[in-house]
Order: C-alpha cells, then structure tokens, then sequence
C-alpha cells in the first residue's frame, strides 16, 4: 500500500520492528516514515530492498489489537527521500530529506489540474456512488500538487503505479500521469458497465423464459397436454445430439419452436412433426469407412459375376486411384448397357466390397421431377423425394 502526502489511510503494522517503530513515534512527535518495499513477498526486507522515495506521515490514532498487532490511522504531510536507513537498530529508524512540491505554479499546469479535475468527477460519477459525495471541488484544485496526490489516493491502481506517482516529483509530469491513468480507470469502467448491462438483460431474458416456460406448463396440464411437453423435450435432445450442419439444426430448432404452440390435433402439427422426424432420420453425423482393399475387390467381384473382365479390370483400377489418391472430389462409374446384363449387380459388388451400404434409385417410370426431389410441405401428404428417402435408408 502506498500513502499519498494530503490523504488518510488506515493499515495494520505487524511486524515487531515495525511496531517498535510506531510506539517510538507515539512516544515523540507521532511522526513516521512509510516506504513501499520493492518485493512484497520479503519477510524481513533489507535496507536495499526498500524505496527511498516515501512519505512523511503522523499517527493520528493508533489501537492494540488481541493479536499482538497495530492498527494505526495515518495523515500523509509530505514526500521524503530517505538518504540512509538503520534498519539493524532495535527501532529501525531513517534519515529522511523533505521533498516539496515545485513553485510558483506555471499556466500550463493550472489548465492540466483543470483536465484532471474533470476526468475525476467523471470517474467518480462512473463508481455509483462508491465514493460517497466526493467530487473534485471538495479536494481543493487550486493547489496541483495537494489534488494531484489526493485523486491517486483514489485510483484502483497497481501498487507499482501508485508508487511511480509519488516518486514523480516535477507537477506537468506527475498530471499527465495521473490524468492518463484517470483515462485508463474511466474506460475501464466504461466497459464495466457496458458488460453489466448486458448481464443485467441475459438474466431479465432468463427470467421472463423461465416465467413463461413454467406458466405454459401449467397451462398445458390444465388442458391435458403435459405428455406433448415431455415430446418436445425429447425431439430437442435429439436434435443436439443428430449432429446437423447449423442451417439444418437452425431450421429444426425452428420448426420444434411452432410445433411447441401448435395443437398436437392440428394439421400443421402433423406436417411440422414429420418434418422434424426427417430430418432426425437422416444419418447427419455417420459414415462408413472405406475398405479399399484390391484382393478382397477381386475376390468379391469373381464371387458374384463370371467373366465381364474389361469390367472388373476397370473397377480394380477406380478403386486402386482411390487408394493411392486420399483426396478424391466427384469421380464416378457409369456402366452402361441393356436390361439384364448385370450393371446393378455389379454396382451392388462395388458397394459390398468397399463396406457401404447400397441404395438402388431407379428413374424408370418417373415423370416428374418432384418424385425425385420431393413435394412441397404445404401439400397434402407431401413426402421427400426419392434421395432423401433413400439416404434414410442406407442410414
């Protein structure tokens, strides 16, 4: 903790030297010297380990508490350059040079007090009121260098910075440091109350969910319908876990969304539910591992087919590509021939010796292209077209 001259602070002294120290001042003038010790974690901090740039402070009160330790309430008078410390002594004491602040007071100093007083009372406003009715008037801005420490005292900064502030003697500068660090804190807070707005809205939103939610429950109980409640939950776990690309899963959280208001007697319900139980059935997230084993090819392909060589020497050479190429975008086999001659079955062999399962499309017959790519939902049973149906199939 750092104590700026002009400010108040109470802290608790625990360390026996430390108290030693204190009584000794109580004894005398009540004055003491505070110095920040350049690491924290040190115990018993040499003389190196201390800064020389402090501040002299009195004792105001002091209270002995039941554990051996000091609370004291201190006021900051002025910063000090300790010269030489004599920490070895049974009351550790130091030789310390006053430092003042610089005279007479420049123009440019007086306008840069002014900016600092400004983004202190916006800072202060920026805290609600953690500050109680401080405001920059009340610290006296006609003297830069007692408003200057007293606004630092106020800053939820780094210990570091705080001591880089009272180590900074020249007024200009010690302003600009304060009024970029009054910039930082009210960004910061800026963003605080950005974030804790938004906060504020998730939970008013959570709320109001929940609210409706629970009173739509108890709706749905008054008119029998709790068992479609349970539905609804249930389609919805099955959609997070079918592993749909986001506009798939978009569109079905969607469509669960109306089915949920709908009555489960309406034709739209019907129309809605089947849609969902489609896009469910579809094998979104499976899919079979090649086998590209050329032996095995050739062994399957003479089980099912005699002859037809030119034929299996170019499938054996498809699969071969396909092995050797591990990317492979958009190859196809087309056989072609009349009835009978075997292509199906051929195109069933390929099938069973790569692992895959096999779906036979056939166009025969068809004679509109909505038998392939399916109906619209807006009619009356409508139902997926012929490569849907197929891939649901295949699973």
């Amino acid at each position: 903790m750092v104590v700026f001259p002009h400010s108040i602070r109470p802290f608790i002294v625990g360390r026996p030297n430390s108290i030693a120290a204190v009584e000794a001042a109580l004894a005398s003038d009540r004055r003491v010297f505070l110095s920040l010790q350049q690491d924290p974690q040190a115990e018993e901090p040499s003389s190196a380990g201390l800064h020389r740039m402090g501040v002299l402070a009195q004792v105001v009160q002091s209270l002995s508490l039941p554990s051996g330790h000091l609370k004291v309430l201190v006021e900051g008078l002025s910063r000090g350059f300790a010269k030489d410390f004599l920490l070895d002594e049974e009351i550790p004491h130091a030789s310390v040079e006053t430092v003042p602040d610089p005279s007479p007071v420049e123009v440019e100093t007086e306008a840069l007090a002014f900016e600092v007083s400004r983004s202190f009372d916006e800072f202060v406003r920026k805290q609600q009121g953690f500050y109680g009715s401080v405001s920059a008037s009340s610290l006296n801005p006609e003297d830069p260098g007692r408003f200057c420490d007293q606004v630092a005292s106020y800053l939820s900064i780094q210990t570091a910075l705080k001591q880089k502030i009272l180590e900074t003697v020249p007024m200009l500068d010690r302003l600009k440091l304060v009024k970029r660090l009054l910039g930082s804190e009210i960004e910061q807070a800026h963003l605080d109350q950005r974030l804790n707005k938004e906060v504020e809205k998730q939970i008013e939103k959570t709320q109001k969910e929940y609210y409706l939610n629970e009173k739509m429950k108890l709706i749905k109980k008054e008119l029998g319908r709790e068992d479609s409640t349970n539905e609804i939950e249930d389609l919805r776990e099955r959609i997070e876990k079918a592993g749909m690309t986001e506009l798939a899963k978009e569109k079905a959280i969607s469509e669960l969304k109306r089915l949920e208001i709908m009555p489960p007697v309406s034709a739209e319900a019907t129309v809605s539910r089947s849609y969902i139980d489609w896009l469910l059935a579809l094998p979104w997230s499976k899919a079979s591992k090649d086998n590209t084993d050329i032996h095995r090819a050739r062994k399957i392909l003479d089980e099912d087919h005699h002859g037809l060589e030119k034929v299996k020497e170019r499938i054996l050479e498809f699969l071969s590509v396909r092995q050797l190429a591990k990317e492979h975008k958009g190859s196809i086999l087309c056989f072609v021939g009349p009835p009978g001659v075997g292509k199906t079955s051929v195109a069933r062999s390929i099938a069973r010796s790569m692992g895959r399962e096999f779906v036979r499309l056939s166009l025969g017959g068809v004679h509109e292209e909505a038998e392939i790519k399916g109906h619209r939902r807006t009619y009356i049973g409508a139902f997926p077209g012929q490569i849907i149906q197929l891939m649901k199939r295949a699973g």
